[in-house]
């Protein structure tokens, strides 16, 4: 075999090479550091095993190694063995006589990557490190590729995160844009739209799987939330204002609010659909919308559904927006107590609530208590992430 086609899979490479015969070790040292780019020898087992265990701690491996068997201190299956035991990937070359037939075999059932006879000639040697050196270049090649890409997929996903978070944060600031618009027309509404946000965070963090699965895009609910309240853009100021008790009349038009700014929302979600045949978050808002007053016994508005004809986003937001008002002080009401709020709306289950939820609720009302005394806290751990990730 030509020098030059065995010289190219060769010369890139780094071999330690492990003979006790100081003449073999002499002249075979000589063909080996013109094929190869380093070539370090050691003269038995355990000289050439401190070699690779110092070399490999460094992180500087030896592409090849090429060791006799018969060795003083340590033969060389005890060596072979040690270092496949450091790496079992290592490529190993074994020289042996023909003497040695029984222990060749067992070195090439434990892994070995070639074998060469001795006396060594050179184009047997050749032909052996053609063969062998071919499928470390090319094995090293693999490797490079695909941590290359590798690479290149993690940078492309960090990419496709970054603007998935953009996106999401653009479209939360729209949301949020929105609502607030609400708070123009009803004063009491200060902070009630992150309160809520983040009560339905909790409950549905905690859904049971079951519940889960019959909702898609479960993880839009908290976020659809935040335009629960949006058709009291359509209610004048003066009856949401208004501190006296509404007049049944008021009462009603108040109660538009949910059909008004459901339909608002179920428009903007047809164009969406339109253009890319599937839903968008504006549908799970459009129910949250219409149906968040509804109640489980079928006794709430505007279209008196009941249990599990109530939307699943609608029953969860439910919950959230009646603790918040409860809790809060309004221009026709007190502020309730924690413990208040808790009995009842613990006491509507069954009737205006749904009493898997509430089950949830009564686990972890103690969040509720805590998003509503450190609403700031919240938004800034939040705005801390955004800020974060974009």
């Amino acid at each position: 075999m030509e020098f030059a086609e065995v010289f190219h899979y060769t010369q890139k490479l780094n071999v330690l090479y492990v003979e006790d015969n100081k003449d073999v070790q002499k002249e075979t040292l000589i063909v080996l550091e013109m094929y190869f780019k380093k070539v370090i020898s050691a003269s038995n087992g355990q000289e050439a095993l401190e070699l690779y265990q110092e070399h490999f701690k460094q992180n500087n491996c030896f592409d090849l190694v090429i060791t006799d068997i018969v060795m003083p201190k340590m033969d060389g299956e005890e060596f072979i063995k040690n270092v496949h035991q450091i790496n079992i990937k290592q490529e190993i070359i074994v020289i042996s006589s023909y003497s040695d037939s029984q222990r060749l075999i067992n070195l090439i059932q434990n892994n070995i990557s070639n074998f060469i006879i001795k006396p060594i000639n050179l184009e047997q040697l050749s032909h052996t490190l053609y063969s062998t050196c071919r499928s470390i270049v090319t094995y090293k090649a693999e490797q490079t590729y695909h941590s290359r890409l590798k690479n290149m997929n993690r940078y492309l996903q960090e990419k496709i995160d970054e603007q998935i978070n953009e996106i999401y944060f653009t479209q939360k600031i729209s949301i949020e844009t929105i609502a607030n618009l609400i708070e123009v027309f009803d004063d009491d509404t200060a902070n009630h739209i992150k309160r809520v946000e983040y009560y339905v965070k909790i409950l549905v963090e905690n859904l049971p799987q079951s519940y889960k699965d019959k909702c898609t895009h479960v993880k839009y609910i908290s976020v659809a939330s935040i335009l629960h309240d949006v058709g009291k853009i359509f209610i004048p100021k003066a009856i949401l204002n208004k501190k006296d008790p509404l007049l049944t009349q008021e009462l009603e038009i108040i109660k538009t609010h949910a059909k008004l700014g459901g339909a608002v929302l179920q428009k903007a979600n047809k164009i969406f659909y339109d253009k890319f045949n599937k839903d968008s978050y504006l549908q799970i808002a459009a129910d949250i919308a219409t149906y968040h007053h509804e109640k489980w016994d079928g006794t709430g508005y505007p279209n008196g559904l009941k249990a599990n004809e109530i939307p699943l986003s609608a029953r969860i937001v439910s919950i959230a927006d009646i603790y918040d008002a409860l809790r809060s002080k309004r221009v026709y009401k007190e502020q309730y107590s924690h413990q208040k709020a808790f009995d009842l709306i613990t006491k509507e289950s069954g009737h205006s609530f749904d009493p898997k939820l509430i089950e949830i609720f009564s686990t972890f009302h103690e969040k509720f208590e805590h998003v509503f005394d450190h609403i700031d806290e919240y938004e800034s751990i939040e705005n801390s992430i955004f800020s974060a990730t974009i």
